[in-house]
């Protein structure tokens, strides 16, 4: 999301990578003599902070210890505030929440894809993705790479039972790129809409149905 103020400029990042959640804030051109304080729906999360440098950034993740209530979960994130010490205003946006799913729409999440057969070096990742286009669009992403597969073998992309790619490896290497508005070139199947609530993806043997990678996402924190 993209923070918008009189002569400064910031941008505000939600994260969800496996139980890790994210919540990153930058901010550029402020006045070096001020202080700033951060304030997420209407409740203070950092004060104090010096724009030595005339920029600041703050990044909070469950992975040092449990997220301020405002913060917890990520996803559920909406206004977000920078104010000097004065009260004020000098920064300020809103995540765009989808009625359908209460998510913004900016939002990623990733699923590690780990063998489960005799490949031990084959692995790979899958990560969906929700971005802006404009205010009354966004567009739904899901990426997905292997490695360490038999080349010139087909495999066969199975996403919560749903087989959307055949694709050959080549040199041991299988990418896909999806999307909800095909510009990727590959047409994201309807019935894995909205992609917040994909759950598990395989990569099979095209020849013999067997899983060779598979890999879950993680719950979304509500």
């Amino acid at each position: 999301m993209e923070l918008s103020g009189a002569t400064s400029s910031g941008k505000a990042t939600i994260n969800v990578v496996g139980a890790k959640q994210e919540f990153i804030f930058e901010a550029y051109r402020l006045n070096v003599r001020a202080t700033y304080k951060l304030i997420v729906d209407g409740k203070l999360v950092a004060s104090n902070a010096s724009a030595s440098l005339g920029s600041l950034r703050f990044a909070f993740s469950n992975a040092q210890g449990p997220l301020a209530e405002p913060l917890n979960p990520v996803t559920r994130i909406h206004r977000v505030e920078l104010r000097d010490s004065l009260d004020r205003l000098t920064l300020q946006g809103d995540f765009d929440l989808d009625g359908a799913t209460a998510f913004p729409r900016a939002f990623e999440k990733e699923a590690r894809l780990a063998s489960t057969g005799d490949f031990k070096q084959a692995g790979g990742r899958a990560t969906v993705r929700v971005e802006s286009i404009r205010e009354d669009l966004r567009r739904e992403s899901l990426i997905v790479s292997a490695e360490g597969l038999i080349s010139d073998v087909s495999y066969r992309i199975v996403v919560d039972q749903v087989t959307v790619e055949i694709s050959t490896a080549r040199f041991g290497f299988v990418r896909a790129h999806f999307t909800s508005d095909g510009s990727s070139g590959q047409l994201l199947p309807p019935p894995l809409r909205p992609v917040v609530k994909i759950k598990r993806l395989e990569v099979q043997d095209a020849r013999t149905g067997q899983t060779v990678l598979a890999g879950n996402f993680p719950l979304n924190p509500m």
